[in-house]
């Protein structure tokens, strides 16, 4: 129960960083994207019941606590993502472009499908209207199933399937454009490379 304790505490660290999130709209409100950040996302379909994928990323951030025994990677792992949100905040703080567009081009599919009330939570609330690029949602997800793939044996094909599923769903809800999930997942890869090195190093 220590132990568990202890990882609460140092992960924690990361938790009060994201809940921060919700104070850049307070601030700054958001902008128009340019066109060619979206042009690709009118031929992608929009597929509504990938937005239960899309809420298990909120399973996905409590998990890290849980499943590293090891201090040592928890602290890694933990401050690899505090780079990655004060990267990503920085962004959105610099150009906090929003969905817009997309979404009214969907929107009679978004207003009518029979989860739709999970979907305004995401795409109506002011605090989530803006700061697309990149996702959140896929660098936080995709970082960390990189690391539950390098880790883990035994959560390899849980890793991939969420990973995967999480990422295909930020632009099939049109939460995103698809340009921020890609952004997302360059940048999630580059901070499991690094904790890959790190994790070498210390063998």
């Amino acid at each position: 129960m220590s132990q568990l304790f202890n990882n609460i505490k140092i992960f924690s660290s990361f938790w009060i960083l994201l809940a921060c999130y919700f104070t850049i709209p307070i601030f700054i409100g958001p902008v128009d994207p340019a066109n060619w950040v979206y042009l690709m996302d009118f031929e992608i379909p929009f597929i509504w019941w990938m937005i239960i994928p899309y809420y298990i990323y909120y399973i996905i951030v409590l998990l890290p606590p849980l499943i590293w025994k090891d201090q040592w990677k928890i602290r890694n792992i933990t401050s690899i993502l505090n780079v990655m949100t004060i990267f990503c905040y920085l962004i959105f703080i610099i150009w906090p472009i929003h969905t817009g567009p997309i979404i009214n081009y969907f929107r009679d599919a978004i207003e009518s499908h029979p989860l739709k009330s999970l979907h305004y939570i995401i795409i109506y609330d002011e605090m989530l209207y803006q700061n697309a690029l990149p996702s959140m949602h896929v660098v936080v997800s995709s970082f960390l199933c990189l690391a539950y793939y390098h880790d883990f044996k035994s959560y390899r094909l849980f890793a991939i399937g969420v990973g995967i599923s999480i990422f295909l769903s930020t632009f099939l809800i049109k939460q995103h454009f698809i340009l921020d999930s890609l952004s997302g997942i360059l940048i999630a890869y580059i901070g499991f490379y690094y904790y890959k090195i790190k994790t070498k190093s210390c063998k």
